[in-house]
């Protein structure tokens, strides 16, 4: 993970594709107002599962301009 100065941006760095769910222990779901994933204009769905764990919604491999690393970047409530 890593954030900007003003942290109204999270980025987690993927480099295994997770397939459809991406579950994060270290996001709470209830500061995040939007997730993308870089490289793609999709707003993705994100949930908090029965641990409190963000589990992001990854879209199609197809849809993301990379097949090496993933940027997903949640856009925090500030």
């Amino acid at each position: 993970y890593t954030s900007n100065e003003s942290r109204q941006h999270v980025y987690a760095i993927v480099l295994k594709w997770p397939g459809r769910k991406l579950p994060l222990a270290s996001v709470d779901p209830n500061a995040v107002r939007n997730v993308t994933v870089l490289g793609c204009n999709d707003l993705l769905q994100w949930s908090a599962d029965s641990e409190g764990h963000t589990v992001v919604s990854m879209p199609r491999p197809e849809k993301i301009a990379t097949d090496y690393a993933w940027t997903v970047v949640f856009h925090m409530k500030v």
